[in-house]
C-alpha cells in the first residue's frame, strides 16, 4: 500500500510539472463592506430571503416591475457579491449548513436578467467572472459548469466581441471562459445561420 501510494504522488507530481494553470487575480479587499445597498424595489429583498425554490408568484412579482429599476436593482445585486464577498464568507463559516436561503442573490439576479434579456447588464456578470476562482466557486458553484450559459445565451447573443474580449483577458479562471466559449456554441447551434459568424469567433480565440 505504501509503494502504492508513493507511486501515485509521484504521478501526481509528473501531472503538475506539464497541468496548465490559470493563476487568476484575488480579491480587492479595500472594497470589502457589510452594508446592505439600497434598492429602488424592495421585492428585491426577497432574492436575499429565498433559496433556489423561490415561489414562482415571488419571481413573477419581480418580474412585472418597472424594467429599468429592476435592472439597476440587479446589476446592484452582482456588485454586493463582490463587495460583501468576505461579509458572506464569514456568514457561511458560523452556519452548520450552507445557508441557501441566504446566499442565492447572485443567481437568481442573473437568471432574471437574462429572462428580460438585459444586455445592458452583460458586462456586470462578466465582472463577477473576472474574480478569483474561490469567489466563483462560492457563489456559483455548479452553475458554471451545468446551465449558467442559458440566461448568458439571451445576454449575449448580440456581443460576442464583448464575450471574445473576455476570454481574451489575462487571469480569468478557466471554467469562466469554457462557459462563456459554450455559451457562444449554444448560439451557433440554436442560430444555424450564424454558424460561420460562430466558428470564425472560436478561430479568433485559439
Amino acid at each position: 500500500m505504501k509503494a502504492y501510494l508513493k507511486a501515485g504522488l509521484k504521478r501526481m507530481e509528473e501531472e503538475n510539472k506539464t497541468r496548465i494553470s490559470v493563476k487568476t487575480v484575488k480579491h480587492n479587499k479595500v472594497i470589502q463592506r457589510e452594508t446592505k445597498p439600497d434598492f429602488i424595489n424592495r421585492e428585491i429583498d426577497w432574492l436575499y430571503e429565498n433559496g433556489l425554490r423561490i415561489e414562482k408568484e415571488k419571481l413573477e412579482i419581480i418580474l412585472n416591475l418597472p424594467r429599468n429599476s429592476l435592472v439597476s436593482d440587479l446589476k446592484l445585486i452582482l456588485k454586493d457579491s463582490v463587495f460583501r464577498y468576505e461579509y458572506f464568507k464569514r456568514l457561511t463559516e458560523k452556519s452548520k449548513n450552507w445557508p441557501e436561503n441566504r446566499m442565492s442573490f447572485p443567481i437568481h439576479a442573473i437568471y432574471i436578467l437574462g429572462e428580460l434579456k438585459a444586455s445592458e447588464a452583460l458586462v456586470d456578470i462578466l465582472e463577477t467572472l473576472r474574480q478569483e476562482e474561490d469567489f466563483i466557486e462560492f457563489w456559483y458553484g455548479d452553475f458554471m459548469t451545468n446551465g449558467l450559459w442559458e440566461p448568458l445565451y439571451y445576454l449575449s447573443e448580440n456581443n460576442l466581441e464583448t464575450l471574445k474580449d473576455f476570454v481574451l483577458t489575462p487571469n480569468i479562471w478557466t471554467y469562466a471562459r469554457s462557459e462563456i466559449s459554450c455559451c457562444v456554441g449554444q448560439i451557433g447551434l440554436h442560430q444555424p445561420k450564424r454558424k460561420g459568424e460562430v466558428i470564425k469567433w472560436f478561430r479568433d480565440i485559439f
